[in-house]
């Protein structure tokens, strides 16, 4: 992650970004990119998902 935008290391599809309660808090169903901008989310622990090389991929993340 940097400053307030998700990097990922491939195309990614079907993005979704949860907060710790499960709630969906940023979702780009058929958005194809490299990166997401996270700016407006406050601080805190997130899980983002969504599918690279149709392939489903999870990480957990931290904006500070």
């Amino acid at each position: 992650m940097k400053e307030n935008e998700i990097i990922f290391g491939g195309e990614i599809n079907d993005v979704k970004v949860y907060n710790m309660f499960g709630q969906v808090v940023k979702y780009a169903p058929t958005r194809s990119s490299y990166s997401l901008d996270v700016t407006e989310l406050p601080k805190g622990n997130y899980i983002v998902t969504g599918t690279i090389n149709n392939e489903p991929v999870s990480q957990k993340i931290l904006k500070d």
